[in-house]
Formats: structure tokens, C-alpha cells, sequence
């Protein structure tokens, strides 16, 4: 899935009572009936963020207490966590649910039990659960204590902006709401940045895009505009992008990724970016796939690397999402299983964990790319419990993580807060 899987357990009767308890196992929920045999049938519900799947049961229409068991439903989130909508609440998202099911017009959305069978596995998952909750607050809080005064972060290399808006991606998706103090900071320094170079346009739209689509529409729309116009538009590297701030032939598939990030973030917040921009993405990145089905940094002159790999899944990811041509979306998906299947020949999760440059990076591109793509597995073993794990067990005592010169505890810290915020329990 798009996002790592909750399942659900949903029982209707008047109310909904809503179980994320499986997140590491699937769950089937217990058909309460008091009358005959359910009949059963499949419903999707396609909606402009996700994909609901799930087998309803209903006992006979003429029961005065009518249930309706969900059982093995999957909602998917995308990349940024949410549901359906920028920010819509998971309880919305279920009343619509509901809806549809049943028929009903009034009820209430509870969190608790569905069922009256909770086993090991639930409680093994919401222990999970807490440990991801509690490593993300103590991660916020070290991000939040090293921010400077006037809302910014000290980057690696001097590459202050960009990490003051990965900085400040981090708190969102840690949980931080925008009248946070160390949010609100950070949301009033990058309001003060104008465009200059490709990581931190990108992040800063993002931002802009996660915490108020509404408010920030002027900005993000800039920012497109910006990136559209830095695309390369010639050369052998035509559809990617470089650092800026000026337009050049020296795109590179890390740049590239970030401003694609971008760009699909703005048109899920309903920003308009022209089907040429993202046809010259596809053709950035379909013309660049080695023989072997890896990319590199740069088009000719590097080897194929599993994050320009990772980052080349997710950018034709959101090609896809975005285009509506099949014989393109033909090509994309060729091109995307080509990818996996090197990757996946030669890499493992515990592999990119012992890496040791750019290690925060390439896993936060392999969770990226596989939640993009639906991409479950990795070898014998599902990426997102096993990731969650490393990252739980490696979390220093302040709450970071470290890893080399280039990326900082702040950037390390930043990367592993959104692949936590979206991991499914160890």
C-alpha cells in the first residue's frame, strides 16, 4: 500500500467502534448475529488519498439491531501519512465508510473494541504502538531543542534553509500541530525564504502543503512555478533538476527527487502542475534506468546506487498518480518492477542500515519508494516492522540518531521521524 496498513475490525450498531490493534498482523473481526447465516460481499471505495477494501457481513435487513462486520479491511495511507484529504481525520474517513455500508445517517465514531476476542497480538501491537509514540516525542522534543531563536536549524555544510525545513517536516510528522512553539518558529522563518535552491524549495513546500494547503496556497504555488521553470529543458538530463538557483544541465537524480516529491505534495493540495512537467519527469528517469534496471546520480557518468534507485521508484510513482496516459503508465510500471527486482537482489533492510554514509537518507527513500508502490516485502521479510525495530533499537538516549558527517543528528533525526511516523510496529 501506499502508506503502511491499518487494519480494521469494524463493528456497526449505531455506533463504530473502530480497532487499529492489528497493524503488524491481520485481523478478522467476530460476526456478532443474532439472527441466521450474514451474507457477505466486497466494497472499494476510491477516494482522492486512498483506497478502502474491505468484506462487509450483514445479518437480515429486517434486525432490529442490524451489525455489520468489517473484517480484513485495509485503509491506505499515501506517502504523507494523511487519509484521503490533507488532514482529514481518520474518523471521517470511517463515518464515509460506514455510510456507504449501512445506509446510516446519524452515528458516532469511537475508538476501542470491536471485538470481544483481543488476544496477545493486539496488546503486542499496542505496545508497538506506544514505543513508536514515545520515540517519536523524544526525538520531537531533541529537534525542537536544538532550534535556533529565530526558528531556523543549523545544517550540515551550511546548508541551513534546507535542513530548517526537513527540520521542520520532521515536527509535523512527528505530531506538532502548527501553533506548536517550536512549529510555529519554523513556520515563520521558512514564510520568510524566498527561492533559492532546489532541497529547500522542495522541503519548504511540503511544509506549507502538510500544515495548511489553505493558507500557504500563494507560497506553494511560487514554489511550482519555481521548480517548473528550473526543470532542465535540454541536454541528455532534460526533465530533472540541479541545485539552483539558475537553470542548468547538470540535473541530478537527488535533486530530481525532491523537487518531484514536491511537486506531488502540491497536487494532492490541489495545485496545478502542467502534464508537460510531469512528462518530462518520466522521460528524466525512463531514459536514464540502466540496463540492469538501477539509476545513478547523475545520468551517464554514475553507477547505479540503491538510493538513486529508491528515489527513482518514488518520483515514477507520482508520474503515475498524476498521469492519465496508459501507454505511459504502461512504461512506468516496467520500469518500476525492473527497479525493484534489482534492488531487491542485491539489498536488504539490515544492509541499509549498516551503510555508513547517507544512511538515513536511503532508507527513507526505500520507505518512500515501497510505500509508494506497494512494495510489501524485501526478501523473505516485511520492510516496516523490521525498519521500525533498527530504528527503535538505535535511538540514542537524547532522543537522535547519528550517522556521518553529512547527515547530522538534526538530519538524521529529521529522516527517521518520517519513516517512524508511517512504519508499522516491530
Amino acid at each position: 500500500m501506499r502508506r503502511p496498513l491499518v487494519h480494521l475490525s469494524i463493528v456497526l450498531r449505531f455506533l463504530v467502534h473502530v480497532s487499529f490493534a492489528a497493524m503488524i498482523s491481520s485481523s478478522v473481526g467476530a460476526l456478532r448475529a443474532d439472527e441466521g447465516p450474514a451474507d457477505s460481499r466486497e466494497v472499494v471505495i476510491d477516494t482522492p488519498r486512498a483506497r478502502v477494501g474491505a468484506t462487509v457481513m450483514a445479518p437480515h435487513a429486517h434486525s432490529k439491531l442490524p451489525w455489520v462486520v468489517i473484517a480484513g479491511g485495509t485503509l491506505s495511507q499515501d506517502r504523507d501519512g494523511r487519509l484521503f484529504e490533507e488532514r482529514a481525520p481518520k474518523r471521517d474517513a470511517l463515518a464515509r465508510l460506514a455510510k456507504f455500508t449501512t445506509g446510516a445517517v446519524e452515528f458516532e465514531v469511537v475508538e476501542g473494541n470491536a471485538a470481544d476476542d483481543k488476544g496477545g497480538d493486539d496488546k503486542a501491537a499496542a505496545d508497538a504502538r506506544e514505543k513508536i509514540k514515545q520515540s517519536l516525542s523524544q526525538a520531537a522534543a531533541f529537534i525542537a531543542s536544538e532550534q535556533k531563536e529565530d526558528g531556523s536549524w543549523k545544517g550540515p555544510i551550511g546548508i541551513d534553509d534546507g535542513a530548517s525545513a526537513l527540520c521542520a517536516l520532521a515536527l509535523v510528522r512527528a505530531g506538532r500541530a502548527a501553533d506548536d512553539a517550536a512549529v510555529a518558529k519554523a513556520l515563520r522563518h521558512l514564510e520568510g525564504l524566498k527561492p533559492t535552491y532546489t532541497y529547500t524549495v522542495a522541503l519548504q513546500t511540503i511544509v506549507f502543503c502538510e500544515v495548511d494547503r489553505a493558507k500557504y496556497a500563494e507560497p506553494i504555488r511560487r514554489n511550482v512555478k519555481w521548480l517548473v521553470d528550473l526543470q532542465t529543458a535540454d541536454g541528455e538530463a532534460r526533465g530533472g533538476w540541479s541545485y539552483g538557483p539558475k537553470r542548468d544541465e547538470r540535473s541530478d537524480g537527488s535533486n530530481t527527487h525532491y523537487a518531484v516529491w514536491a511537486l506531488d505534495a502540491a497536487r494532492r493540495a490541489g495545485i496545478e502542475v502542467t502534464r508537460e512537467t510531469w512528462q518530462l519527469v518520466a522521460r528524466y528517469w525512463l531514459s536514464s534506468q540502466k540496463e540492469d534496471g538501477s539509476w545513478g546520480y547523475q545520468v551517464a557518468s554514475s553507477p547505479g546506487t540503491p538510493t538513486m534507485t529508491l528515489a527513482g521508484i518514488h518520483a515514477l510513482a507520482a508520474v503515475r498518480a498524476a498521469e492519465e496516459d496508459e501507454e505511459l503508465r504502461g512504461k512506468i510500471d516496467t520500469a518500476i518492477e525492473r527497479a525493484w527486482k534489482w534492488h531487491d537482489k542485491g539489498f536488504s533492510v539490515t544492509e541499509h542500515w549498516k551503510r555508513r554514509n547517507f544512511r538515513f537518507y536511503c532508507l527513507e527513500s526505500l520507505s518512500a519508494a515501497a510505500q509508494a508502490t506497494k512494495h510489501d516485502r524485501i526478501g523473505d521479510a516485511d520492510w516496516r516492522p523490521q525498519l521500525a525495530g533498527l530504528l527503535l533499537a538505535g535511538q540514542e538516549k537524547n532522543g537522535s540518531w547519528t550517522s556521518d558527517a553529512v547527515e547530522s543528528p538534526l538530519v538524521a533525526t529529521s529522516f527517521a521521524i518520517i519513516i517512524l511516523s508511517g512504519a508499522a510496529s516491530p
